[in-house]
């Protein structure tokens, strides 16, 4: 008799359990169907991220976010290894001055100091980036894009000006996933 009544309530949790994957997975579509067509107007967010977020990323967001609708895609930056609060790179700051854009306020952001659920896509600054994302962040690889943009750390003026041009010219590209 015990052993037939734990069999039944294991049967009767069974049939719950099973209830409800069923109800999750039809509230599940339901949300899927809804976003489908929510998401056409929804504003969508990206990120661009490097070492530091003191030189290749911070350019990259001020760069994009100068180009792009801002009112239906925008874009922030973070670093893989940094703390938050840092400043640009004065190099970077300058670079950026002469496409007329204001990097001075600008401050790093820690990968984990951010919500990646927010980001649409992670735009890398090289397949290491992309990697830390994918197998300590669990962003998934559909995700994620690689830039393939030196970095410029330690290097004078001129090579801060190559890697903004280089930023500039793929941003361009970028900007045209949006446009759709």
């Amino acid at each position: 008799m015990f052993r037939s009544r734990q069999k039944r309530l294991s049967e009767r949790r069974g049939m719950m359990q099973k209830d409800n994957i069923e109800e999750k997975n039809e509230k599940t579509e339901e949300k899927i169907g809804e976003n489908t067509e929510e998401n056409k107007d929804e504003k969508k967010y990206i990120a661009f991220v490097c070492t530091g977020n003191t030189c290749r990323s911070p350019m990259a967001q001020a760069i994009f976010n100068s180009l792009a609708d801002t009112e239906r895609v925008e874009a922030e930056s973070f670093g893989i290894s940094t703390e938050t609060g840092l400043p640009v790179s004065e190099n970077s700051v300058l670079a950026c001055r002469e496409l007329g854009l204001d990097l001075s306020e600008a401050r790093s952001t820690a990968v984990t100091d951010v919500e990646l659920e927010k980001y649409d896509r992670f735009y890398c600054m090289s397949p290491s980036h992309a990697r830390v994302l994918f197998a300590y962040f669990g962003v998934p690889s559909e995700k994620l894009a690689v830039m393939n943009v030196s970095d410029p750390y330690g290097g004078d003026l001129e090579v801060y000006r190559a890697c903004r041009d280089e930023i500039y010219n793929s941003v361009k590209e970028i900007i045209k996933e949006y446009e759709a």
